[in-house]
């Protein structure tokens, strides 16, 4: 679009798109080139941008859970604080499943903890 733009209100016979000098031609074709090229950039730098808030924010629930994690004494805080987590970072309810404490062959499972109902 601007090479168009440009075309029409720069380049000589102006208000038309008509090109008479061969050297415009040239310079017309790098003009598109380059706005090719700094489009490409610009949404190169858009989406790492993107990738960046997004590593950021998941550092920070990371760095909030380890500070969580520290204060818990019991493990059936830690669990549930686990479960929470994971929960709150994949938007997944979840659900952990540990074996029975009936005995060492007991093929019977608990529910310690699960995640928010979403």
């Amino acid at each position: 679009m601007s090479v168009l733009v440009f075309n029409f209100f720069f380049i000589p016979p102006v208000y038309t798109f008509t090109i008479s000098d061969p050297e415009n031609v040239v310079a017309l074709f790098f003009f598109a080139l380059v706005a090719v090229v700094v489009s490409n950039l610009t949404a190169a730098t858009r989406r790492q941008i993107v990738s960046a808030r997004a590593r950021a924010k998941t550092t920070g629930e990371l760095y909030a859970f380890s500070r969580k994690l520290a204060a818990i004494g019991a493990l059936d805080d830690l669990l549930w604080a686990t479960a929470y987590q994971v929960s709150a970072m994949l938007n997944v309810r979840t659900v952990l499943l540990l074996p029975s404490k009936e005995g060492a062959a007991s093929t019977r499972l608990r529910l310690p903890a699960g995640g928010p109902d979403r």
